[in-house]
């Protein structure tokens, strides 16, 4: 989940947001994000690009981590979901290993006329909605 952008956001006032990609080997792995999805939200929505992965392809250097860099710019008021797989290639020393996962990224776009979710009070922990500190 990242953080709820306001409909009618410019591109260049679009928040950059990022997910996080763990290598937890000693050895590096590359990654490859497939952005059909996203793609496909562009044509659904008459060509408008409503979320832009900045680096869908990069390096894991082993025992780190390598972030992922959105832009969001919702059309409307309304919670979104992307899709993407991504392929994990290396990690063993001497073979090369191939894997591949599927991360969802959910997204709310909200009018800043009517509403600013942040805003909005946490929850206390004793409610069970938020984890501790």
């Amino acid at each position: 989940r990242i953080m709820p952008v306001a409909v009618g956001t410019s591109v260049d006032q679009a928040p950059l947001q990022t997910t996080e990609l763990l290598n937890v080997g000693d050895a590096d792995l590359q990654y490859e994000v497939d952005v059909s999805s996203l793609e496909a939200a562009r044509k659904d929505n008459f060509g408008f690009q409503s979320m832009v992965l900045e680096n869908p392809v990069g390096n894991i250097p082993g025992r780190s981590t390598a972030l992922l860099r959105w832009r969001f710019l919702p059309l409307e008021a309304k919670e979104y979901l992307y899709s993407c797989k991504v392929k994990y290639s290396g990690g063993a020393v001497g073979q090369t290993v191939t894997r591949e996962e599927t991360i969802r990224v959910y997204c709310f776009g909200y009018d800043p006329r009517t509403e600013n979710p942040h805003t909005m009070t946490m929850p206390g922990i004793k409610t069970g909605l938020v984890p501790p500190p």
